[in-house]
């Protein structure tokens, strides 16, 4: 081998029983955005120490990716753990701060809502706050 090739991690395949026909699916989505939106924004902005532009973070609320673990009645995705995992990892593979910022979305305000939450506790989130596409986060 040349000393002028460089070998390029590969991500890993889910392996049984994690893999299922979803989350394939899940991982090749968020692989694909990170390769083909991420990459080119952080590859110009990240040696700068530039701003993650809005757009970018519209087009993951659009995924509802924000939402990943927030329970499908609350506008959520209705995912779990392992699901946030997976596209967390593939976007923080092309730009580490666009992982980050997934993390800060899944963490602010979204644990108080539970499979069974207290009339108080839906009533502070009106219809379709965490719906795909909201912008307030």
């Amino acid at each position: 081998m040349s000393t002028k090739t460089r070998l390029e991690p590969q991500p890993s395949d889910l392996q049984p029983p994690w893999r299922t026909a979803a989350r394939v699916e899940l991982q090749l989505e968020a692989r694909t955005f990170a390769r083909d939106i991420v990459l080119p924004i952080a590859v110009e902005l990240d040696p700068q120490k530039g701003e993650m532009p809005r757009s970018l973070i519209d087009e993951m609320a659009a995924k509802g990716w924000f939402g990943i673990t927030v329970p499908a009645e609350h506008g959520g995705m209705g995912l779990g753990v392992f699901e946030y995992c997976l596209v967390s990892e593939e976007l923080a593979r092309a730009w580490l701060s666009v992982g980050s910022i997934l993390a800060r979305g899944q963490g602010l305000g979204t644990q108080t809502i539970d499979k069974r939450p207290s009339a108080r506790t839906a009533a502070s989130f009106g219809p379709g706050q965490m719906d795909r596409g909201n912008r307030s986060i």
